[in-house]
């Protein structure tokens, strides 16, 4: 478990704690909340167990752990619990919602099999490119 953690720090497969975040946006959906949580560096999709939902309003600063997941592709993080916070540093705010948000792109993983001076590609679309995929739920890039 990584403690002391900033969005632009996260990767997918990382536990962490202590991700001190203000909360952008908050949805109840079903057995899950789905937020967008923002430090002075990004901003990422969340979700939490619905049990925390009391925790996770609009607009507080909060310390988040949790593990970051994969899901299609796109990092999001998997929260297990949220303590109140002062505040971020005097001068410093969260970026606006939607701001270098680290969920908006999707993550592509690869290999490169090299035998001899000859690399080994895929066919797609009448195309030759390397062999890439999306990380599953529980991959992450090393895998």
């Amino acid at each position: 478990v990584v403690d002391g953690m900033a969005t632009h720090h996260l990767l997918a497969g990382l536990s962490f704690s202590g991700l001190l975040v203000q909360i952008q946006n908050s949805m109840a959906d079903h057995a899950v909340v789905r937020t967008v949580l923002a430090d002075i560096h990004g901003s990422v999709d969340a979700l939490f167990p619905r049990a925390l939902q009391p925790s996770l309003v609009r607009g507080r600063v909060v310390s988040v752990s949790g593990r970051v997941i994969s899901a299609d592709g796109r990092l999001c993080i998997m929260g297990e619990a949220v303590a109140a916070h002062q505040g971020m540093r005097e001068g410093y705010s969260a970026v606006r919602i939607g701001q270098r948000n680290a969920s908006e792109h999707i993550r592509r993983y690869g290999c490169m099999v090299l035998r001899g001076d000859k690399c080994v590609l895929v066919r797609k679309d009448g195309r030759l490119k390397l062999p890439t995929t999306e990380a599953h739920i529980h991959e992450t890039e090393e895998q």
